[in-house]
């Protein structure tokens, strides 16, 4: 004792006392620490139960089709619960993140729920992107199973069945994150589940979308129409799923792009095991028929045939209305072009029995009256008027579409442009009022030049753009019929 006295009483002359006892202290304070850090840790894990003791998670179905379902060890669970007394009166429940269109590779998290109320952690909700659960198995205490709503309404009501070849595939490997979920008294282990070995689906990539997509159009621009459908191998099954709808359908340009959409029953796809290309397609409208958009878009030789053509039907026969009574004409004679009225529809959404556009030709002539009893033979110069509707250009080669080309004669879709009767009149102001008349709020009619149509254009139109295919956001484009290289195969 007395070396030891002697000992402190040199460090302290020295001065190394005070230092000692301070590196003892810090030395005693972190034993202290570490003692207490030990049993709080385990008094915490005493009071943490661990979700995969009695929480276990069954995979079904195939590949980004898979479905999740939870069951609940209820025996262990309740033995856990009895371990609380502050869990007395509540009632817990379970549910997943996701439990539906499932992929191999998925991390899907478990949410917990106390009395309905979600107490799921902030660490696994900020895990959490989507919530499609709307089934729980909900414990209490004394062990009773129930089913419980799905209180946030965030989840997916959706069904899929699952064929039998594949009911049982999937494997749920579980976890543990770290993190906890705070409950009355104790805590819950956060869970995690990876999804895996879920049955291969049989995928129809973009490729096989192109090589039997079939587009066609019907009418002439700004007026065509798209149909859509697939021209497939009648050995492959699948393909009779698969129907396309498009954004647009009627109306259509040149030059206007449309979005092609494959469809087909996911319903049908997960219980059979396939799935096809699900991203949209665009079809861009290359050079097609297309209506005049005015006089100035006929050639000279054009605008000559439709002279020719229509003065040759000004040479009527029968009877005709003049001065407002049916006349039986003798002859029409010295025939002469006296004005040309362009039609147009002011809006392209006609209906059917609007036709977009016409040409009427005006001409002089002399009509010669027939004697009857009542009213003896004369000749005075009138004026007729000769109607040209749908008038179209060909793109094949710049030509005028005679097939569809109604002159003086009225079709389904030109009634509105043609009237009923032929008529002809003392001054060309008064033909061309009767002409036009009920058509202004529909049309817009200009008068056209006959000065300048003498000269007219004197080419036809150029090359035509070809009209193609191609995914919808991307550079690549192909031409109908061809497919586009092979690509990997996307899941989703």
């Amino acid at each position: 004792m007395n070396q030891i006295r002697d000992l402190i009483d040199t460090l302290k002359k020295k001065g190394f006392w005070k230092p000692i006892c301070l590196a003892l202290g810090l030395v005693l304070l972190f034993a202290a620490f570490s003692v207490g850090t030990r049993v709080y840790t385990k008094i915490q894990d005493a009071n943490s139960i661990n979700t995969q003791s009695f929480l276990h998670v069954k995979l079904s179905g195939y590949d980004t089709y898979g479905e999740a379902k939870i069951t609940v060890d209820q025996d262990a669970l309740k033995a856990e619960l009895g371990k609380y007394k502050a869990a007395e009166g509540h009632t817990y429940s379970f549910k997943l993140s996701r439990d539906k269109n499932l992929s191999n590779d998925d991390i899907i998290f478990v949410r917990v729920f106390e009395d309905g109320k979600e107490i799921t952690s902030s660490a696994v909700k900020n895990e959490i992107k989507k919530t499609e659960s709307t089934e729980s198995t909900a414990v209490t205490p004394s062990g009773e199973a129930q089913n419980t709503e799905n209180t946030d309404n965030t989840g997916n009501t959706e069904n899929v069945q699952t064929g039998s070849d594949a009911a049982e595939s999937g494997t749920a490997l579980t976890a543990n994150t770290g993190s906890k979920t705070k409950a009355s008294g104790f805590t819950f282990k956060d869970m995690a589940v990876k999804v895996q070995g879920l049955t291969e689906v049989k995928y129809y990539g973009k490729e096989d979308i192109y090589k039997g997509l079939t587009v066609k159009l019907v009418g002439a621009s700004p007026q065509l129409s798209i149909r859509v459908s697939g021209d497939y191998d009648s050995d492959t099954a699948m393909y009779k799923y698969l129907t396309f709808k498009t954004d647009k359908t009627d109306h259509l340009a040149c030059g206007d792009v449309v979005t092609i959409t494959p469809v087909w029953d996911k319903t049908i796809g997960a219980r059979l095991g396939f799935r096809f290309f699900d991203h949209a397609l665009t079809y861009t409208i290359g050079q097609e028929n297309a209506y005049i958009e005015s006089a100035d878009d006929l050639t000279q030789d054009q605008m000559q045939d439709l002279i020719s053509s229509t003065s040759d039907a000004a040479d009527k026969s029968g009877s005709i209305m003049v001065d407002g009574k049916e006349t039986s004409i003798d002859s029409i004679s010295d025939i002469k072009l006296a004005g040309v009225q362009f039609l147009k529809l002011k809006q392209n959404d006609a209906v059917f029995g609007d036709t977009y556009n016409a040409l009427y030709f005006y001409y002089q002539a002399d009509v010669k009256t027939r004697e009857t009893s009542t009213v003896p033979a004369s000749t005075r110069k009138m004026y007729l008027c000769v109607k040209a509707a749908n008038v179209i250009i060909l793109a094949e080669d710049g030509s005028l579409d005679t097939n569809d080309l109604c002159i003086d004669k009225s079709s389904d879709q030109t009634k509105s442009l043609m009237g009923k009767t032929d008529a002809a009149y003392t001054t060309l102001d008064a033909a061309k009022a009767a002409a036009v008349n009920g058509l202004t709020d529909t049309y817009d009619v200009t008068d056209v030049s006959l000065d300048s149509r003498t000269s007219g254009k004197t080419s036809s139109a150029g090359s035509a753009a070809e009209s193609v295919v191609s995914e919808a956001n991307s550079d690549a484009s192909v031409s109908i019929g061809t497919a586009p290289e092979t690509t990997s195969n996307p899941k989703k």
